[in-house]
Parts: structure tokens; sequence; C-alpha cells
């Protein structure tokens, strides 16, 4: 394995925190979601606002590569939205086990003009490190014409219905 430290982000709607200090994570995304709009208010609003959309973010390192300051980089198709860092403590010298750090970043709000990726890299000294990323899709309906487009600039895939679907 050429990079034994690895980063992990999970994608929700909201991160509620219950009382006995478990967090319950709600709206889970896979690798994708999908946001409809409408034309003119896309047009009109130069893009749409996603007020609200939480991270949960992991990174792991062997006990041999100690991690002190990290700084992470929310990324929208490359392009830096937000940043935060971490500090971590040193771990007991005899010790085996991997360092690990949970951030939490309960809202990030984006203006989206077009389908993009969001991913959050990782700067641990000189190396960067991209965990995976959450491809956000957005469907413009067009409602004189009532067919939707991706945000790709492509109409959906038909179904044999007839009907249009976002696929």
């Amino acid at each position: 394995m050429d990079n034994p430290r690895y980063l992990h982000t999970l994608y929700c709607d909201d991160i509620r925190q219950e009382t006995n200090g478990k967090a319950i994570y709600v709206g889970v995304y896979g690798n994708a979601m999908e946001i409809t709009v409408d034309e003119a208010t896309l047009k009109e609003n130069n893009g749409i606002v996603v007020p609200k959309l939480c991270l949960v973010t992991t990174l792991c390192s062997p006990a041999a590569e100690p991690m002190e300051k990290i700084g992470f980089s929310i990324n929208l198709d490359g392009e830096a939205v937000s940043s935060f860092s971490a500090e971590m403590p040193p771990l007991p010298e005899d010790s085996t086990v991997r360092y690990q750090t949970c951030s939490i970043v309960n809202t990030v709000s984006l203006t989206l003009r077009r389908s993009g990726r969001l991913s959050v890299t990782a700067k641990v000294g000189e190396q960067e490190i991209e965990g995976p990323g959450l491809l956000i899709r957005l469907v413009v309906r067009n409602p004189s014409s009532n067919q939707q487009e991706t945000g790709t600039g492509r109409p959906p895939e038909t179904s044999e219905e007839g009907k249009a679907s976002a696929s």
C-alpha cells in the first residue's frame, strides 16, 4: 500500500445529537444527489442555493506517522469553497493504534450554477489526501416544454412509458 493514510467523507442533509452523545445522520447520500430546479429560477437567481449540507470527515493514519496539524478543504469541482483545520494530540509512545480524527461540518452553503463534484481534501504536511466525492446533479425543469435537462446540458433518458426520468 503506497499511502496508509486515508480520508472518508459522509455527506448528509442533517446531523442531530442525541442526549446520550450519539450522532444521528439524516438523509445520507451515496455517491450522488439530485436537485430539481425550474429554469426560470436558475436564471433569475444566477444559480440555486443549497442552504444546508452536512459532512462527516474521518482521516486515519498509522501511529508511526503522526499528524499534528491538519488542514481540510471543501471543494466544488476542484475549487475551495470552505476550509477548516484540526490539531491532533500526540499518541503515547507505545501506541500501536491508528491516529483518527473525525470532523463534523454541520452546514455548508453552496451556490450551484451547474452540476458538479463536491469533495474534501486533507493536507498533512506536504501530503494531500482526497476523499470520495459527491456528484451533485442539477436537473433543470423547463415548464414551457414540460421537459427536464440534467445539469450536463443533455436531456434525461426517457423511460418505457414515455415519461422523462432523471437517472
